[in-house]
């Protein structure tokens, strides 16, 4: 009676066992499929379960391979040992292998066929070139409200050069009315309020003009800017100066402001959401390698740096600070300062199309190129040489809205091998900078902390 108690416990032993080890890898099976499932539509939820997931199926795999181990030690020893049924169960189990490991490595290939390139055609159908079409419509608007407003102010400031001041003042209030402008006026040196008409009865002063502007209009020239509000909202701000013919001086100058028309603002805010979007989901095809520093001292302003590292970018500059990226500008800058850019821009740009002009007198091809995400730039390659010389393109910024820059790129020098330009002018409607390299080094040491965000 004994015995059998002992037999009977022996055996039911490993059955229970056999029964923990299934519940258990059952329910790590199950978990990582939930985990997988709640955080399927959710890239922010992904990214933050996505350790566990790896770490639950790193698991399984590790004690899948150790069974196998364990089981193949065993037939290989009870074959060498001529067990009976031995060498039945080795060919069972290489026919069986054989038609599990085939099926896999086809759904395998597949599969790695399917990331590699069907994934990139979701980025090159209709539905890149309607998102681009549509950016370029909202621009389109806003750019042919910007360019009327300016006109507009520049007329009025011409028709008021030799009005009396009574006349201005009665002017600026019939104008407003007529406009829907949200404030005019007119002001003299060193800022004076010479006639104002405002929107709102409870402000008795208009807006201060930026220094940006003041310093245009000081050059004799008009302004005009496009600023980002709160909650998606627009003002188009313009100022002109007073000025004749004749070439007589008057420091008098012109500001209107104006409220971009709410649906046209939501329209375009929501175009370029979008665009954005889009352009995000078409930079994750790749993972980011690159990181990138510039630092500038400029006399007078003080120090300016851009970082940017992996996916990540911050900037520190006098005005506002150390801060991050927003992800337009952090788009941007990954295109801008990527490593191999030039080597790339086929995969940077999917949309060129080619002409021929003369850039001081020098023939050039120009290739006007639409990245996935964010306006069309130009550049001009130099015919002979087949050197880009010049860029031509637009960036929005919360400060002076949409900025028109040129980069001119000149004294191309041998550097290991590769011409790279050293002077580079940056030529925008408020300042020219130019950047003289007095030595360029390939691949020198450069620590991580370089790249780290500074705590202030």
């Amino acid at each position: 009676m004994v015995t059998a108690s002992v037999t009977e416990a022996t055996k039911a032993k490993p059955r229970w066992r056999a029964v923990a080890l299934v519940v258990l890898w059952a329910g790590v099976g199950v978990g990582a499929l939930l985990l997988l499932a709640k955080s399927v539509q959710n890239s922010g939820e992904f990214s933050r379960l996505q350790p566990w997931i790896l770490l639950l199926n790193l698991v399984g795999v590790i004690a899948l391979l150790a069974l196998l181990a364990r089981k193949i030690t065993q037939l290989v020893r009870d074959y060498r040992a001529h067990v009976p049924g031995s060498r039945l169960t080795a060919r069972t189990v290489a026919i069986f292998g054989a038609l599990v490991v085939a099926p896999l490595l086809i759904v395998y290939l597949f599969s790695l066929q399917f990331l590699n390139r069907g994934i990139d055609s979701w980025f090159h159908l209709e539905v890149k070139q309607g998102l681009n079409d549509a950016l370029v419509l909202s621009r389109s608007a806003l750019d042919l409200r910007v360019r009327e407003y300016s006109r507009h102010t520049e007329n009025l400031a011409h028709s008021l050069l030799d009005a009396s001041a009574e006349d201005v003042a009665h002017r600026v209030y019939e104008e407003r009315r007529a406009t829907g402008a949200l404030e005019m006026a007119v002001f003299g040196a060193h800022e004076r309020i010479i006639a104002a008409s405002l929107e709102n009865p409870l402000e008795s002063l208009p807006s201060r003009p930026p220094a940006d502007l003041l310093r245009q209009v000081g050059e004799r020239r008009a302004y005009v800017s496009l600023e980002p509000q709160a909650g998606g909202e627009y003002l188009i701000r313009t100022a002109a100066p007073f000025t004749e013919a004749t070439g007589r001086r008057d420091d008098r100058y012109l500001i209107a402001i104006y409220e971009v028309p709410t649906q046209l603002a939501a329209l375009s805010e929501a175009v370029q959401h979008a665009y954005s979007q889009y352009g995000e989901l078409a930079a994750l095809r790749e993972p980011l390698k690159s990181s990138f520093r510039l630092t500038l001292n400029i006399p007078g302003y003080g120090l300016v740096e851009t970082v940017l590292d992996g996916a990540n970018g911050w900037e520190k500059n006098p005005d506002s600070g150390t801060h991050a990226m927003s992800k337009g500008d952090l788009a941007v800058a990954q295109r801008d300062r990527s490593f191999y850019r030039e080597v790339r821009l086929k995969e940077m740009y999917p949309t060129m199309t080619a002409s021929s002009e003369k850039l001081n007198g020098r023939a050039v091809s120009v290739v006007e190129a639409t990245p996935a995400a964010g306006p069309a730039e130009k550049m001009y390659f130099d015919v002979s040489s087949g050197l880009l010389v010049k860029r031509d393109f637009e960036r929005v910024t919360l400060e002076d809205g949409i900025v028109q820059y040129e980069i001119l790129l000149k004294d191309y020098r041998d550097v290991d091998g590769l011409k790279l330009p050293f002077t580079i002018e940056q030529h925008s409607p408020d300042n020219t900078m130019i950047f003289k390299f007095a030595e360029i080094k390939n691949n020198a040491p450069l620590e991580d902390t370089a790249f780290a965000k500074p705590e202030k």
